[in-house]
């Protein structure tokens, strides 16, 4: 029996080892075939193109593809030095680089530009505007801070370069901020955009005013043109009258003199004129009768039309201001920077009556008032558009 056995454990030992392996089943895929080892190193890769040159010179500017333009860089970061000096600047040493943009004008305009040093004192950077004919640009205009000049059609370069203290000391490089803008040109009654201290005590309803305080003191602020009451305001003593101690002694005296020599100088013909002259006392109680409260007699053709507000900081004598009545479009070039007033921030100002006359206007009417983008106007009556 252990026999039988032992024949059969060695028939299969046989049968498992020396017989030929039955073939796989066609179901089952065979294993994939080895791939050769390639010991060859992989090609060279293809060089890296050059880093194309920073844009922002003269011959390469940056482009303004619209308007208003807005655009924050550090001059840190320019791409070399630009014109070193501007023949329209040229006592400033602009040797620390900075950019140029190019912008096209399509019809005349009146073109600003705007720089605004981030960190202050500590950056100094000058704006300019050129024309567009790369190193040979030829510089229109300069300025610190901003620029505004009435441009025919074409391309022009704005230019945004740092300015050093002398020839071989540090530029005083750092970011900035430019805004650049297009407008209509200015026509006789263009006014200036901009913000106006008051030295109300606070704003109110009436007007577009508004408090900030963390600049300014918190003073409030006036958007200027400002609309709204104009009061109607008594008469300044002129640089042509004289009086027995030098001013007038009561609200009245002198007064017919007073209206003989405005209305021979600024030719302006009234069928009555009622207003007194300023009272006394004004101004912390020191102010004569006639006298205004930046105590500078005016010509007479200014006292004619010279208006006021209750500026914080008043403009120097004899600055333009048009004035302008909303109801039928009338104006006049008034003369501010003799007298301050009124208190009240529900009333936007004051004028003279000859001026409420002319605009056919009263005590407490409704006005439009804005700083003239044109300081060389005539004072008096002038024919324009109502800016709305």
């Amino acid at each position: 029996m252990k026999r039988f056995w032992l024949a059969l454990a060695t028939a299969s030992m046989v049968g498992a080892c020396g017989q030929p392996q039955p073939a796989p089943s066609p179901d089952v895929p065979p294993p994939p075939a080895a791939q050769p080892q390639d010991d060859s190193a992989p090609p060279d890769a293809a060089p890296e193109p050059p880093p194309a040159p920073p844009r922002g010179t003269l011959d390469d500017p940056l482009t303004i593809d619209a308007l208003p333009f807005h655009d924050a860089r550090d001059t840190t970061d320019a791409p070399g030095d630009l014109a070193g000096v501007y023949a329209c600047n040229p006592d400033v040493w602009m040797t620390g680089g900075g950019f140029a943009y190019r912008v096209e004008v399509k019809t005349r305009s009146l073109l600003r530009a705007s720089v605004d040093r981030i960190y202050g004192e500590d950056v100094n950077v000058d704006v300019h505007l050129l024309t567009d004919e790369g190193q040979d640009s030829k510089c229109i205009a300069a300025h610190d801070t901003a620029l505004r000049e009435v441009v025919e059609p074409g391309t022009y370069l704005i230019v945004i370069d740092t300015q050093a203290d002398a020839p071989k000391a540090p530029a005083r490089h750092g970011p900035y901020m430019l805004d650049v803008s297009l407008e209509a040109p200015p026509g006789p009654c263009a006014m200036e955009r901009h913000d106006q201290l008051m030295l109300w005590w606070r704003c109110s309803d009436v007007l577009d005013c508004r408090h900030d305080d963390l600049d300014n003191l918190g003073m409030p602020i006036l958007s200027m043109p400002a609309t709204g009451p104009v009061v109607a305001e008594a008469h300044l003593v002129t640089d042509a009258e004289t009086f027995p101690g030098g001013w007038p002694k009561s609200g009245r005296d002198g007064l017919a003199r007073h209206f003989e020599i405005t209305q021979k100088a600024s030719g302006y013909k009234m069928p009555r004129r009622r207003a007194p002259w300023a009272p006394a006392g004004e101004g912390l109680n020191v102010s004569r009768f006639g006298e205004g409260s930046t105590f500078v007699r005016p010509p007479p053709e200014h006292e004619t039309w010279y208006m006021n507000m209750f500026w914080a900081f008043p403009p120097p004598p004899a600055t333009r201001v048009i004035i302008i009545n909303p109801a039928n479009g009338r104006a006049v070039v008034a003369a501010a920077g003799y007298e301050k007033g009124p208190g009240s921030s529900k009333r936007v100002g004051g004028a003279s009556e000859e001026t409420l006359h002319h605009l056919r206007s009263r005590h407490r009417g409704i006005l439009q008032m804005g700083l003239a983008t044109d300081q060389t106007l005539p004072f008096g009556p002038i024919e324009c558009f109502l800016e709305r």
